[in-house]
């Protein structure tokens, strides 16, 4: 399990959950619950987790209900905006391709409005094979 399954699932609004505030960046969950949704073993989870605190990308706070984890540069993760390619001076060719590169841009678009369960497929297939 990498970072990206906690940023897609945690918090996108600070709310409050049986009495438990839970800001931005955070999510209530527990590792059964995560293995479960990731299709891993308790374990797995478990050393992810501890990976992840370890390299500072993440706390988290557990007691015997579940489990607070807070992304710690969350905010960051939601300004970054992708860098813009350098332009390319074959303006002939770029004008031949325009139509291509359209079509292209379509079949991305749609290809990257996965829903959350496919992404977690993705991220499940990553951590086997590391």
């Amino acid at each position: 399990m990498d970072n990206l399954h906690l940023l897609l699932t945690s918090n996108h609004k600070q709310k409050h959950w049986r009495g438990v505030l839970i800001n931005m960046g955070q999510k209530i969950t527990s590792q059964d619950h995560l293995a479960k949704e990731l299709g891993l073993s308790r374990q797995k989870i478990r050393s992810a987790l501890n990976n992840l605190q370890t390299t500072n990308e993440i706390t988290s706070e557990t007691n015997n209900k579940y489990t607070l984890i807070t992304i710690l540069k969350w905010q960051e993760y939601q300004s970054k905006k992708p860098t813009e390619e350098p332009a390319n001076n074959q303006q002939d060719n770029q004008r031949a391709t325009t139509n291509k590169n359209d079509k292209e841009d379509k079949k991305i678009k749609k290809d990257t409005e996965q829903s959350s369960e496919e992404i977690n497929l993705l991220i499940k297939s990553d951590l086997l094979a590391s």
